[in-house]
Parts: C-alpha cells; sequence; structure tokens
C-alpha cells in the first residue's frame, strides 16, 4: 500500500500531491501531507485526493459530503466528478463559454377587458337560461372600487358556485356587465319583480323572475340604483308599445269583419223590399 490507497470498489486513486505526483505521508491525524510543501490533503467519498485549503483566502479547509469546506468562513466549494474543487469564478467562466439557449415561447394571445366583460356576461346568461332558482350577486366593497361576482346554481341538494370573479368597479364594466345583464335578464324574464333597499350609505337592488331566478346588487351607489331602475323600465316600456299594437290590430281585423256584415245585411234587406213591392204591384193590377 505503499504507492497507493485502495477504495472499496474498482478505483484506485494514487496517493501523491495531484499538482506535484510527489508522495504524500500519512500524518498522525489521519491527513495526509506532502513532506516538502507541508500541504495537508484528504480523500473523499469517491476516492479523490483532494488539498484542505481554501482555493480563494488559502486558508484551512476540510471535507462535507462532495463539497470543500472553509474553516474560516464556511463557504463550500463542490467538488465536480474529476475531483476538481469548482470556485465561483470557475462556475462564471463555465457559464459565459456555454451558449445560453433560451427555450422559445408560444405567442401569447392578448385578451382585451371588452372579451373578459362579453364572456362573462354570457357565461351567466346561459347559466340562468339552462337552470331554475339560479342566484347572480354583484357585491361592492366599502371603497365602491371592487365588485365581487358570483353566480350559485341550486339545482339538487346542494348550492355550488359555477362562477366567481372579482371585477374594478368601472364606468365601462357597470356598463358592459351590471347594467347589460339586467337589460338582458329583464328581456329574458317577462314578469319581474324589482325591488330597491335603502341602506346607511347604499343601495340593495334584487331582480327576480318566475323561475326563482334572481340578480341582485349589493351596497351600490345611489346613481347605480337609478340607472339599474332605468334599465329595468326601459325593457318594461318596450313590452308595453308591443301590446297596444297588437290589440288595436285585433281590433281592426274584428271591424272589417263587422263592416262586411252590415253591408251585406243592408243588401239583404233591400232586395227583400223590393221583392215585396213587385208583388203588391201585381196583386193591385191583377
Amino acid at each position: 500500500m505503499k504507492d497507493s490507497y485502495e477504495l472499496s470498489g474498482p478505483k484506485v486513486i494514487p496517493l501523491v500531491d495531484p499538482k506535484t505526483e510527489e508522495e504524500l505521508k500519512l500524518t498522525k491525524e489521519g491527513y495526509f501531507q506532502n513532506p516538502r510543501t507541508k500541504d495537508i490533503f484528504a480523500v473523499n467519498d469517491s476516492g479523490f485526493v483532494i488539498e484542505l485549503k481554501d482555493p480563494e483566502t488559502n486558508s484551512k479547509a476540510h471535507i462535507e459530503n462532495n463539497f470543500l469546506v472553509s474553516d474560516s468562513t464556511g463557504k463550500k466549494y463542490p467538488i465536480n466528478e474529476k475531483g476538481q474543487v469548482i470556485t465561483q469564478k470557475q462556475t462564471e467562466e463555465i457559464s459565459k463559454k456555454q451558449p445560453s439557449v433560451l427555450p422559445q415561447k408560444a405567442p401569447i394571445k392578448q385578451v382585451s377587458i371588452e372579451d373578459i366583460y362579453k364572456n362573462y356576461v354570457y357565461n351567466v346568461l346561459n347559466t340562468i337560461l339552462k337552470e331554475s332558482g339560479v342566484i347572480v350577486e354583484f357585491h361592492m366593497d366599502k371603497e365602491n372600487k371592487i365588485c365581487s361576482s358570483t353566480v350559485v346554481s341550486t339545482t339538487g341538494l346542494n348550492k355550488r358556485i359555477v362562477y366567481a370573479m372579482r371585477f374594478q368597479n368601472t364606468e365601462s364594466f357597470q356598463n358592459n356587465v351590471l347594467f347589460n345583464i339586467v337589460r338582458e335578464f329583464s328581456k329574458m324574464s317577462g314578469n319581474l319583480s324589482f325591488k330597491i333597499i335603502e341602506n346607511v350609505n347604499n343601495y340593495n337592488c334584487t331582480l327576480k323572475n318566475n323561475d326563482n331566478d334572481t340578480v341582485s346588487f349589493i351596497n351600490i351607489t345611489d346613481g347605480c340604483s337609478r340607472q339599474l331602475k332605468t334599465e329595468v323600465e326601459k325593457v318594461r316600456s318596450t313590452f308595453k308599445e308591443k301590446q297596444p299594437e297588437t290589440k288595436k290590430q285585433v281590433s281592426t281585423e274584428t271591424d272589417e269583419s263587422l263592416d262586411k256584415f252590415k253591408f251585406y245585411l243592408v243588401t239583404i234587406t233591400i232586395s227583400l223590399l223590393i221583392v215585396l213591392c213587385v208583388f203588391g204591384i201585381i196583386l193591385l193590377l191583377g
């Protein structure tokens, strides 16, 4: 065992100074030393001879697993598969030499806020069309800046949240989501109840149809509640305008039929009178 140190396994590592290839001697402390330079070495778990010296400060060091650890600073230097102690500078140099190839990312499709509004309104109304007892709620925060929206399905034994989103309470959001849903929900429902409850600093508005679908607006401002009411009344007035036209049309058709009947009745009456007159004249002359 003079010229080599055999580990358990196939590897045989010469016990020599890796820099000068001079033979190392075992010390009383269990290390290996170059008698000439007095440098201290140890053998790591992989069977490599490692100099126990911080490569940056030249202070004493020790081995922990596959790292050389400085006794003074505690800094760790990895030991690679060739038994070489790698410093930070060497790591940076290796990184510079290796070209960095970044994976190509697929182009991200830009979705506008208007598209988000349209999709949400469509999903809410579609849920109301498919199910009964749907609860849609828009809840404003204390600052009236954020609107939390939930769509709850009450079909079956358990309630479940179908959609839940948070929006910034902007003018665009109110026009494209709040008022739009009110208009479309009013058109879909026909008979619709609309209630406004005044709170201390805000209002609650609730719309409900015959299928027990409800759309509620909680903690909204006075201006928003008045606009919601206006949207509902617009739809209602549209329905009222259509109904008289239908009645008028039916009435007109009835009047035309009555006029025709009167015309035929008068014609027949006159014809009968003429026949009677002619018959009377014949009787008198005969």
